[in-house]
């Protein structure tokens, strides 16, 4: 497993309005206030495929606490307080330490699938059976380029696998797939709920 320090921050969340409204303000000008706190290192906004209101933020920071201090202090940076009130709903808002990864190529396309997951409380232990059996299905299928697992840092059994595909037609072809998939259907059996599954382009 991978030991590393930082934190992702992980928010999927829906506008009130669609991002091309808003662009500068959702990117530029909240990256501007994220840097303002201590420990950011970058952020990454991917808009939905099949739902432009949908957003998702990957954020990184060189610690744990540092991040959950920036989420404390977050509405006392102008910019951020204006991009917080474009926001109708939050439905994912944690954070997690990369716990390991596959890799087929390191090249990091513009299309993500984002799964967030539940394991059911006897699997908790077991998880990277359950991302091995999960990257040795999909290895072979086409556009897949690697997967990296997060780990909650607060919710136990509590997981997100962020997904890169060289294309959205390639996710999607993918995920219909692995519908079919009965080594994979086994697997799932591990899974209490799905909090969310979603593909994502790069926006901005």
């Amino acid at each position: 497993m991978i030991m590393n320090a930082e934190a992702i921050e992980l928010v999927v969340y829906r506008l009130r309005d669609v991002p091309a409204n808003n662009k500068h303000l959702i990117v530029q000008q909240t990256d501007k206030g994220l840097a303002s706190l201590s420990g950011f290192i970058d952020r990454k906004v991917y808009q939905c495929t099949d739902d432009d209101k949908l957003l998702l933020d990957y954020v990184r920071w060189h610690t744990l606490r540092e991040a959950e201090e920036a989420a404390k202090n977050m509405m006392k940076v102008k910019e951020l307080e204006q991009f917080v009130q474009l926001i109708e709903k939050t439905e994912v808002f944690e954070h997690f330490r990369v716990t390991d990864e596959h890799v087929i190529t390191r090249e990091l396309t513009d299309t993500v699938e984002v799964v967030v997951y539940q394991l059911k409380p006897e699997f908790i232990d077991k998880v990277e059976n359950f991302f091995d059996v999960y990257s040795r299905e999909i290895a072979s299928m086409a556009g897949y380029c690697q997967r990296v697992l997060l780990q909650s840092t607060k919710t136990p059994g509590l997981f997100a696998e962020r997904v890169f595909w060289r294309s959205a037609a390639d996710a999607v072809a993918a995920t219909q797939a692995m519908e079919k998939n009965t080594v994979l259907g086994e697997a799932f059996g591990m899974v209490e709920k799905v909090v969310v599954m979603k593909h994502f382009v790069k926006l901005g």
